[in-house]
C-alpha cells in the first residue's frame, strides 16, 4: 500500500522507488522486491519475526550490508543505549503476538539488537551539528521510553539553510515539512533524546 503509511513505511517506500530507479528498474515486483529486501531480515518476508521491527537494528543491519552509511556513529557524541525489550514486554499492543511462540521469536531478536553499538546526537546538540547532514539522510528520533530505540523517522531536508524533517506526520496524518527547524521541533518533546542519522550510499 504506497498511498497509507506510517513514518517507518514511508521511508522504507522512498528508500524502495529511488533503488528501484537507480537498478534502471520499472516494474513494481522489482519495487516489491527491493522493499522486501529493506523490510525484512533476510530480505524476504518469513513471517512476523522475520521484520525488521526496531529502527536501530534496520539501521544497523543495512549499514553492515553497505547501503548505508551510520553518520551519527562519527558524528555523535553520545553512546546510544540500545537494549530493546518493548514488543516482547507489551504484547498486548501487537495483535500478531497472541502467540507465544512469536513473542519468544521476538525476545530472541532483541538480545540480538540490545548489544549493538551506537552513537547518537543529543537534542541540544543538533543545531550545532546540522552542518553535518546533507539533504536525504536518514533521520530517527532516539527515545528514553523503557525498551524502545526509536519513536519517529523521516528525511533531512533543508530549508533556508537549516535542518528540517521531511516525514510521515502521526499528527497531520499527511507527508510533510516540519514547520521549525529539527532543533526547534524536539525541544519541546520530552520523550526524544536525539537524533541517529544514516546516509544512503
Amino acid at each position: 500500500n504506497i498511498r497509507e503509511m506510517d513514518c517507518t513505511t514511508f521511508v522504507e517506500t522512498i528508500l524502495a522507488l529511488a533503488l528501484t530507479i537507480e537498478q534502471g528498474k520499472t516494474s513494481f515486483e522489482d519495487f516489491a522486491g527491493n522493499l522486501a529486501f529493506l523490510r525484512y531480515r533476510e530480505a524476504y518476508p518469513n513471517g512476523y519475526a522475520s521484520r525488521l521491527h526496531y529502527f536501530s537494528e534496520w539501521m544497523h543491519l543495512h549499514t553492515q550490508q553497505g547501503l548505508l552509511e551510520l553518520l551519527s556513529d562519527q558524528i555523535g557524541s553520545q553512546a546510544f543505549d540500545n537494549r530493546v525489550s518493548f514488543m516482547s514486554t507489551n504484547p498486548e499492543a501487537y495483535k500478531q503476538l497472541s502467540d507465544p511462540v512469536l513473542v519468544q521469536l521476538i525476545k530472541e531478536a532483541e538480545k540480538a539488537v540490545s548489544v549493538q553499538k551506537m552513537n547518537y546526537l543529543p537534542k541540544e546538540e543538533i543545531r550545532e551539528l546540522e552542518k553535518y547532514i546533507q539533504n536525504g539522510d536518514i533521520i530517527a528520533f532516539t527515545t528514553d521510553i523503557e525498551g524502545l530505540d526509536v519513536s519517529h523517522t523521516g528525511f533531512a531536508y533543508f530549508r533556508e539553510d537549516r535542518l528540517h524533517l521531511l516525514h510521515a506526520s502521526t499528527r497531520s496524518n499527511s507527508v510533510e515539512i516540519s514547520p521549525v527547524p529539527l532543533s526547534d521541533y524536539l525541544s519541546g518533546m520530552g520523550r526524544v533524546t536525539g537524533i541517529l542519522v544514516a546516509r544512503v550510499k
